[in-house]
């Protein structure tokens, strides 16, 4: 290696005006690759002999571990015919037999010591290489790879008023959520002086079930500079620390929020659970009456073996009304029995305030009741599997209403 040091300063010597690629030239005189010989002078920053000498100890390191795996793998040869000559009866009278030469002479002190050094010599052939290795092309970060490629900043290294606007974003389908951060917002704007609107016990019930667990909820928190204090349930804002434009900006995107579809489309699911649970708790004479008068004009449910089971799911909801129909049996004889349930299901679905979704469509899309009402369950594809969910009609919805049945009417 010293010699080929000197030469390396001879031929240094006649290129001291030489580039790079000169450089990288010589190297490939010396018999290093291009790829080693590039990526050492960058690892090396452009210093020419530490770049040499990078390259020196991954050649060492390299040919060390090239030995050591030839000697296990002589090893292990010698293992595999001592066991075949014992499975063949070598191993007792008559048969060759095979003497291991390695380590032979040799005190256990020295064994111990070259097993040492082999270890060390690995040791040091993988920390030698590590820096070309990095440098190699095939193992580089996605950023060398993609210089291009910019990636997109955390949460935490945006701007608070970037942070402010995406965390809203992130939280636009929980309405009680955005409105009651407008409101605090609001009060906070109006009252920054008053302590107790600077300040949020996570452990209430209203926190539990507003925010915590929310997608981007406690992170606007921190973004309008809310701090948790330490070993305590609160989260304080601080007088000095009390930003207008950042509560400004804050009101702004939560006021845009609550006119996104998303969030229209989630007020309406709240105010329909809303609704089923009230119709179904209606308990009066008048209600009981009504009720029975829908569920006479229902046909007799046919028996065992007969018929198909029809199933009306409420959305968000675990509870789910199901009965047999024949297929000669209408749609107004599901809108019958539903009124049986609550005489306002049959009312709210007549007047297309709420719709049933046929589940077995792809995508599930809302009955044309209007339409099909006097239609048979086997005509409109709801016979002899039926699925139905029981929902609002929701702005999307009203665009995806069947205008054609996938039953006995689909070519007629």
């Amino acid at each position: 290696m010293n010699s080929m040091r000197n030469w390396f300063s001879s031929s240094q010597d006649r290129n001291s005006e030489g580039n790079e690629d000169d450089m990288i030239t010589v190297f490939q005189q010396m018999g290093f690759d291009e790829v080693s010989a590039r990526n050492a002078l960058i690892a090396a920053g452009g210093n020419n002999d530490a770049a040499l000498e990078m390259l020196l100890a991954n050649q060492s390191a390299v040919q060390q571990q090239q030995a050591q795996e030839s000697s296990t793998r002589s090893a292990a040869s010698i293992r595999a015919g001592e066991a075949a000559l014992a499975r063949h009866g070598g191993g007792s009278g008559g048969g060759l037999k095979v003497k291991r030469k390695t380590g032979v002479g040799k005190s256990k002190d020295q064994k111990l010591s070259s097993i040492s050094t082999n270890a060390t010599n690995s040791r040091a052939a993988s920390t030698a290489g590590s820096v070309l290795h990095r440098q190699n092309p095939t193992t580089r970060s996605l950023v060398d790879q993609h210089p291009n490629i910019t990636l997109p900043k955390k949460l935490c290294d945006k701007s608070l008023e970037d942070q402010v606007t995406i965390c809203v974003g992130r939280m636009i389908g929980r309405p009680r959520t955005v409105e009651t951060f407008l409101k605090t917002c609001e009060t906070l704007r109006s009252n920054p002086d008053h302590d107790a609107y600077r300040k949020l016990d996570s452990s209430s019930v209203g926190y539990r079930n507003v925010i915590a667990g929310v997608p981007g909820a406690e992170d606007l928190l921190r973004a309008l500079k809310f701090k948790r204090r330490p070993n305590s349930a609160f989260w304080v804002l601080a007088r000095s620390d009390f930003d207008p434009a950042l509560f400004w900006i804050a009101v702004s995107s939560l006021q845009k929020a609550k006119n996104r579809p998303e969030y229209v489309q989630a007020k309406q699911l709240i105010e329909f659970n809303n609704a089923v649970n009230r119709i179904l708790s209606v308990s009066t004479d008048v209600e009981a009456i009504t009720r029975a008068e829908f569920m006479s004009k229902t046909p007799t449910e046919p028996q065992d073996g007969r018929g198909a089971v029809i199933q009306v799911k409420i959305r968000e909801s675990d509870q789910t009304f199901s009965r047999r129909f024949d297929g000669d049996d209408q749609l107004k004889d599901i809108l019958n029995w539903l009124g049986g349930h609550a005489s306002e299901f049959r009312s709210k679905l007549i007047s297309q305030k709420w719709c049933l979704i046929d589940m077995n469509r792809s995508p599930p899309s809302p009955i044309n009741i209007e339409k099909d009402i006097n239609r048979t369950l086997q005509y409109i594809g709801c016979w002899p599997s039926g699925k139905f969910e029981l929902a609002p009609m929701l702005l999307s919805d009203v665009a995806n209403v069947t205008s054609e049945s996938l039953g006995l009417g689909h070519k007629s």
